[in-house]
């Protein structure tokens, strides 16, 4: 795909971000494809869970956390898929806030989800084209499922 093509529409720039994470055994997501998705000074976040801290990262930083993880011993053996369920946006003027529910699987064939949460995805529309600012997601767990608002 083309930056133009992944950054035309909230939809488009979305499914890319999707497209960029997932990545087959042993390999790493597309970083060269994902990074121009990101305005400079983006902003990633991943949950906090009880006595862990927050982690708020840079593009690169994100990039080498996951990278790191994806060669540990026997993660480089398991793939990534991520895809979302459902979303609800809401976009005034040139922002958009996107909840995008999504399920993670190891690879495209496993038949139940290791994971399910929502992703918080904050777009700037700006020069012709969608960037994403800020992404934040929390997964479900005991005491924290996801609402059905946010479901199929």
């Amino acid at each position: 795909m083309s930056i133009e093509i992944d950054t035309v529409s909230i939809e488009a720039i979305i499914s890319a971000l999707y497209d960029t994470i997932s990545h087959k055994p042993g390999k790493l997501p597309d970083w060269q494809r994902m990074k121009p998705l990101f305005i400079d000074g983006a902003r990633i976040i991943a949950p906090s869970l009880e006595g862990s801290p927050i982690q708020v990262m840079t593009f690169q930083e994100f990039a080498e956390r996951v990278s790191e993880s994806v060669h540990r011993a026997g993660d480089a053996a398991r793939g990534f898929d991520e895809r979302e369920l459902a979303n609800r946006t809401e976009v005034f003027g040139n922002m958009a806030h996107v909840w995008s529910t999504y399920e993670s699987r190891y690879t495209t064939e496993d038949q139940e989800p290791f994971s399910r949460g929502i992703n918080s995805f904050q777009l700037l529309y700006h020069s012709g084209r969608w960037w994403v600012v800020t992404i934040l997601w929390d997964i479900e767990r005991p005491g924290n499922p996801i609402p059905e608002r946010y479901l199929p």
